[in-house]
């Protein structure tokens, strides 16, 4: 079965539609023959609605990796209100962990946090693991 990992910042319980993709996606994946890893925010950095009944579609079998942001209450002071700048240091730390300890076919971005995507490349050029 070939490794997928998803790159979603925001993630049930937050109600976003970055999220919604991969909520209503990750069920098919098995039956496509991926098995999926999500790599989220802690949901304490999203200043977003929630919703914790959207955590019940998520299938039991799915690993799902969380990490940190600087906290907006800082970074707004510089003009960095972004989530993705904010948690951009702690997913490249966090991945590469992963990155290093096992295989994957593809990093899958879902996302509007735009700036993470940038990830993508380095995670290309250091690992040689495609993304989209």
């Amino acid at each position: 079965m070939k490794k997928v990992l998803i790159i979603s910042p925001y993630f049930p319980p937050s109600n976003t539609a970055d999220m919604q993709r991969i909520r209503m996606s990750l069920p098919y994946f098995k039956k496509f023959g991926w098995e999926a890893e999500v790599v989220t925010v802690l949901e304490k950095h999203s200043d977003l609605s929630k919703d914790k009944l959207l955590l019940e579609n998520i299938p039991s079998n799915i690993v799902i990796h969380q990490v940190d942001a600087f906290s907006k209450k800082f970074t707004s002071k510089f003009g960095l209100g972004s989530l993705g700048l904010r948690s951009m240091y702690f997913y490249r730390k966090h991945v590469n962990k992963l990155l290093k300890a096992k295989h994957y076919d593809l990093i899958y971005f879902s996302t509007t946090e735009f700036s993470v995507m940038i990830l993508g490349a380095y995670w290309k050029k250091k690992y040689n693991v495609p993304y989209a």
